[in-house]
């Protein structure tokens, strides 16, 4: 039998003493790579119930990259700056077991505008078996497009937190097609995403994209009822 005693530091010592202020340096700038993933978790939530794991993980990990592009800021004050760093969220799957690519294998196009702030996007002729692939037995299918807004996390040096760079972020934008039969042929369709109010971006601001494909079945009632874990999403473009 081994006794011990609690051990490790506590809160307190963590929060005060001096050998711990890399420490308070790290979790500092944890809040806002977290920060990060919740705002761009917002702005896909109507395809969030499409992914097939957990992906915030992920998305933390490359908010933490993120960091690194703020060369101005020191260690613990260093800012998250999504807008520098679009690359890193371009092409992002909600998927691993059924990759978006491989059910629609064929390019969509996206023409992000920011100075009328819309989004157009192109889905391609759609022939079942050759540029789409029906990774199950569900008969039904449509798309999922949707355009959020999410702006920079500066550090405010006043209130010792994470703040927005942009005061007043727009609400996400998102539409579905209407379902169709995965056997029969679709022709293509321009689809534009645009807010209701106008309004200015900032540089600080960036415009993400994503799109998805939802799988579902008839039911009683004559509505559709989309089948869990059958469809999947990616972030096609940023802006």
């Amino acid at each position: 039998i081994i006794v011990r005693t609690k051990g490790g530091a506590t809160k307190e010592q963590i929060r005060k003493k001096s050998s711990f202020i890399n420490t308070r340096r790290v979790n500092k700038e944890w809040e806002g790579v977290t920060g990060m993933t919740r705002d761009i978790r917002r702005n896909i939530y109507a395809l969030k119930h499409l992914a097939d794991y957990n992906f915030t993980c992920d998305l933390n990990s490359l908010g933490k990259k993120m960091e690194y592009a703020d060369t101005k800021n020191g260690w613990g004050k260093r800012s998250v700056l999504l807008s520098q760093c679009h690359y890193m969220l371009e092409g992002f799957n909600l998927n691993k077991r059924i990759v978006f690519d491989t059910v629609l294998r064929q390019p969509l196009d996206c023409v992000i505008n920011k100075e009328s702030n819309t989004v157009q996007l192109s889905i391609p002729a759609i022939h079942p078996a050759i540029n789409f692939v029906n990774p199950g037995k569900n008969p039904l299918y449509r798309f999922v497009l949707m355009a959020g807004f999410v702006s920079d996390l500066i550090y405010n040096e006043k209130r010792k937190e994470y703040l927005t760079a942009t005061e007043a972020v727009p609400a996400a934008l998102f539409t579905c097609t209407d379902w169709v039969s995965v056997k029969k042929e679709m022709e293509a369709q321009q689809i534009l995403l645009q807010p209701s109010e106008t309004f200015v971006l900032e540089e600080s601001l960036s415009i993400i994209v994503t799109v998805g494909i939802e799988f579902g079945i008839p039911v009683e009632d004559g509505s559709i009822r989309y089948v869990p874990y059958s469809g999947c999403a990616k972030v096609l473009k940023m802006g």
